[in-house]
């Protein structure tokens, strides 16, 4: 059987939940899966997959640092070498483009976002390892474009046929749909059970680029108009969001939850999903709110065109007063008796688009033809 090196950045990222989920499905192959950072205790050999995290610092792959941070990755494996290697996210490329060229196996870099080879120096890198042969996976024909746009045209022209090609993600719906606990289950859990309102979640980072300002403000416009907004996750924004919310009338109609582990089990809680995010390379939480056949709101980006292609669930980024507009239409709906529904429209449409046996068989198809 052959082998596959993975390397990941640390386990909590969404991408590295893309790489799990090929290292779980893809049977024909054994798995090494390394991550930088996080918890060493968290390794362990699983038989056909196996995972090591390195415990590495947050500057270990930067600079200089990279370079003796390839020495002891290096070490730790040198006796272990692969069929291929897989990269997830630039700064494991350059760590992963070290490894290729010693063990001369294939290199195949996973891209999950536009922006990442924005700066020159990631751009010519992108351009050696393609002219190198390379193989890059984009998650979506919007990063596909993108990444072309970072090549040279003497590279775009010198391409292998399938060097650079889209395998949209997608997850396993039936086995997260049964992970997915039932809606008053999972307001227990979140503490919302008493909120007889339309409940609007945002699951994410608090980030500008995922745009969750937009969900704050909307809640300001919904103080007594039968809306309540629950916000998940944690992030740089997180103290100033909660400090300005406490500071307004809002706040009995705002809930911040902070970090919650596997959030995708409680997404039933929720009767609207928004989802504000000004970049996107493929939403795995738009995914998750689909397996639990919960409707959602997207900001009308070039990514979420492609995937959900409904012009009624899009705001334009930023605009507060029409996001408002799209949630008073889903409010419309539930009052209706009509949101459930919609939402199971919704969800069957994207579950039919971005079948969970096409993502596995595509990396097993590409995996095979490079080994």
């Amino acid at each position: 059987m052959h082998s596959v090196l993975q390397v990941m950045m640390s386990a909590g990222d969404s991408t590295a939940v893309v790489g799990r989920t090929i290292s779980d499905a893809v049977l024909e192959f054994r798995f090494h899966n390394l991550y930088v950072h996080g918890d060493k205790r968290l390794s362990k050999d699983e038989g056909r997959c196996k995972t090591t995290v390195l415990g590495f610092g947050k500057k270990s792959i930067s600079g200089i640092f990279r370079y003796i941070s390839m020495l002891i990755i290096f070490a730790k494996l040198y006796k272990q070498k692969p069929s291929l290697i897989v990269a997830h996210r630039y700064k494991c490329v350059d760590v992963s483009s070290f490894l290729s060229k010693i063990y001369k196996v294939p290199l195949v870099i996973v891209v999950h976002g536009v922006g990442e080879f924005d700066r020159s120096y990631r751009a010519r890198k992108l351009n050696t390892l393609v002219r190198r042969g390379a193989t890059v996976v984009c998650v979506s024909k919007y990063v596909e474009s993108y990444i072309k746009s970072c090549l040279h045209e003497k590279v775009k022209n010198s391409l292998a046929g399938e060097q650079i090609i889209t395998i949209e993600n997608s997850i396993d719906f039936s086995l997260k749909r049964s992970e997915q606990v039932s809606k008053q289950s999972a307001r227990d859990n979140l503490a919302v059970d008493n909120i007889n309102k339309l409940l609007v979640g945002y699951v994410g980072r608090l980030a500008n680029v995922k745009g969750v300002v937009d969900v704050v403000d909307a809640s300001t416009q919904f103080e007594h108009g039968g809306v309540h907004f629950v916000i998940v996750g944690d992030g740089p924004l997180a103290s100033e969001l909660t400090k300005n919310a406490d500071c307004t009338s809002i706040a009995n109609n705002l809930s911040f939850l902070g970090f919650v582990p596997d959030a995708y089990r409680y997404f039933k809680a929720f009767d609207l999903i928004v989802l504000p995010s000004r970049s996107e390379g493929f939403p795995l939480t738009l995914l998750e709110a689909v397996a639990a056949r919960v409707p959602f709101i997207t900001t009308d980006i070039e990514v979420y065109r492609e995937v959900v292609g409904n012009d009624k669930v899009f705001y334009t980024p930023g605009d507060v007063d029409q996001l408002c507009e799209r949630i008073s239409f889903m409010l419309a709906l539930q009052q209706a008796g009509k949101l459930d529904s919609f939402g199971k429209e919704q969800g069957l449409q994207i579950e039919s688009k971005y079948p969970f046996s096409g993502f596995i068989n595509s990396y097993t198809r590409l995996l095979e033809r490079l080994v």
